[in-house]
């Protein structure tokens, strides 16, 4: 949602619940099908959440907005010799659509 009240409160309900579940504090967070806007970084701040993953391909670095992380999205179609490209980071070096996570708003 893009109203601060309304972001809030489904941050909470989800919190709890996934406490209920795990026993631990939740201070992680996934943008659904990974659509974010700038106004929700200091919205997940507020509500003390210390990381939040895109769908944006990428590799972190220490410089990377932790609430802006990139990620590898895994899918049926995605041969394995692409797949460990990404986990070992040569395909962030090689790849047409290259993302720099190290942007921050």
């Amino acid at each position: 949602p893009r109203d601060p009240a309304c972001f809030a409160r489904e941050i909470v309900r989800n919190r709890e619940v996934i406490e209920g579940i795990t026993r631990h504090r939740a201070t992680h967070f996934c943008y659904p099908s990974g659509v974010y806007h700038p106004e929700f970084l200091s919205w997940l701040s507020e509500q003390q959440v210390v990381s939040a993953t895109t769908c944006n391909p990428g590799m972190a670095s220490g410089r990377t907005n932790p609430l802006l992380l990139p990620r590898f999205v895994d899918v049926t179609g995605v041969p394995p010799v692409e797949f460990e490209g990404w986990i070992s980071g040569a395909a962030s070096l090689i790849s047409r659509n290259r993302f720099h996570a190290d942007t921050a708003y």
